[in-house]
């Protein structure tokens, strides 16, 4: 009857406990959605990559993602390029157990809505490459991006829309898989709509080979 009583209230206390850990986490959650929201982040982030990119970018909210997959996401958010360029969803899931060593890398990234056109991509490029120029003209060591780089093991492309040149559509959504070393290790992608309506391509590496 002694260790039946003693079982009892071991359970009860271990419910307690892990009652009182689900609701200090939401509490915490909601803080950290709160802050998300607030509009000092939104313009924190907006302001750091208008200075990197050299144009203005725009977003309408950030916010934590718990279901399925805890996430990052980044909504409606606009390069102002001439034509500006659009993203309506980003999401960035980290990868927990690297994250548990103190290792910083994404799992995954999805894109949702990306829309990109040519000459505004063109104008963008020489633009960062004027800025690079600029800083070497003032003795200014430009960053290493290989250093710096951390890809994540998997970009999912949903709905994404290229212009070309003279304003001709194509959509596509697709997947790039990468190694641990960041090297790419697969790729599949399925045009939705455009030019090459229907076609599907898939390469994977087989060692130091493409299939």
């Amino acid at each position: 009857m002694l260790e039946n009583r003693d079982m009892k209230t071991v359970l009860i206390w271990t419910l307690r406990v892990a009652v009182g850990v689900l609701v200090l986490v939401a509490l915490l959650a909601w803080g950290v959605q709160q802050w998300l929201a607030s509009a000092d982040v939104r313009s924190r982030v907006t302001q750091d990559a208008s200075e990197m990119l050299g144009v203005q970018v725009n977003l309408t909210r950030i916010e934590l993602q718990f279901w399925p997959q805890p996430a990052l996401q980044v909504h409606e958010l606009t390069l102002h390029t001439q034509p500006s360029m659009t993203l309506q969803q980003l999401a960035l899931r980290p990868a927990w157990g690297q994250l548990l060593r103190g290792q910083i890398r994404l799992a995954s990234v999805n894109v949702q809505g990306l829309v990109l056109n040519q000459r505004a991509l063109d104008k963008l490029i020489s633009l960062q490459k004027k800025k690079l120029l600029l800083q070497s003209e003032k003795g200014q060591e430009a960053k290493n991006v290989d250093e710096n780089l951390n890809l994540p093991e998997r970009i999912e492309l949903g709905g994404v829309e290229w212009l070309d040149s003279q304003g001709k559509s194509t959509r596509l959504a697709g997947r790039l898989l990468f190694s641990p070393s960041g090297e790419l290790d697969a790729t599949s992608v399925n045009v939705l709509s455009g030019q090459f309506e229907g076609a599907q391509v898939q390469v994977q590496r087989s060692g130091p080979r493409w299939t």
